[in-house]
């Protein structure tokens, strides 16, 4: 007759921490005008302008990106009826964060009111040493747990029978820290840093002796 040897299992879970480094800009222009062809022209002459700036901003080719082209009627809210026709170019622009307040305002500069700051999303550049810092602390606190409980129960820890590692969760922002990653006398806007994270979650099963 065998008995079934005694196992315990266990979940480690760590947070591994990091400055963002990369800003994503949505940024647009948005004309309106009487006639479609004329709203098409305006809003193509200022997201060319647009563009041209970014790039002069030393924002490499590949990091400005067509997000969007729209043309939709215009609508006049005192009367209730359509009015006119509304033209949008969408980009998606990559940046390092330390540039990004200049390149808000070389782009405000060139497109003037036709402007539109859609969104600003922080990023790691490398996140792989953030996940496999996590993986490594998640692995630790499982080990520190199971070797309580086993000591509790009077017993050991023996070999390791099983990993499961569930996939590190993606950047996560927190709560910004107080960064200032560029001021208004550097001549943009200010963004800041704030942190990113990377969760890991790893599941442990140890044989007790």
């Amino acid at each position: 007759m065998t008995t079934e040897a005694a196992t315990l299992r266990v979940t480690g879970t760590a947070t591994s921490g990091a400055t963002p480094d990369r800003v994503e800009l949505r940024l647009g222009v948005e004309h309106s005008a009487s006639s479609a062809p004329a709203a098409l022209d305006a809003a193509a002459a200022a997201a060319h302008r647009l563009v041209a700036a970014i790039k002069a901003a030393d924002v490499a080719d590949h990091d400005v990106q067509t997000a969007g082209l729209s043309l939709d009627r215009g609508w006049d809210p005192e009367k209730n009826v359509p009015s006119g026709y509304v033209a949008r170019h969408r980009f998606a622009v990559r940046t390092a964060l330390d540039a990004s307040g200049e390149v808000i305002a070389a782009a405000a500069d060139a497109a003037g009111d036709d402007l539109r700051v859609e969104s600003v999303s922080l990023a790691v550049s490398d996140t792989d040493p953030l996940r496999t810092r996590a993986q490594r602390d998640a692995f630790d606190d499982a080990r520190t747990q199971a070797t309580e409980l086993a000591r509790r129960a009077g017993r050991q820890l023996g070999p390791v029978l099983a990993i499961d590692t569930s996939p590190a969760n993606g950047p996560i922002p927190l709560q910004p820290k107080a960064m200032r990653m560029m001021s208004a006398d550097a001549g943009g806007p200010m963004i800041e840093g704030g942190e990113f994270t990377v969760t890991a979650t790893i599941v442990v099963v140890y044989q007790l002796t």
